[in-house]
């Protein structure tokens, strides 16, 4: 089966997804915070690409949990 980009599959998709909203956030896990001034407003494609990949997060930490109990 071929991986789908766009769906989190695993806790490796997660992590990526987590650091992708950090990045969007200022936030580079490399080299810490700083990369982006705090004061500086987001722009709508921003907010939407942190949005998309939080509710990716969020739909299969549910499914996990389901499938744990």
């Amino acid at each position: 089966m071929r991986h789908e980009y766009r769906t989190c599959e695993d806790q490796d998709d997660a992590a990526g997804m987590a650091e992708t909203i950090l990045r969007e956030l200022g936030y580079d896990p490399q080299r810490g915070p700083n990369s982006r001034p705090v004061n500086e407003a987001m722009s709508v494609t921003m907010m939407l690409n942190v949005a998309r990949n939080a509710e990716r997060i969020a739909r299969w930490a549910r499914a996990e949990a389901k499938r744990v109990r």
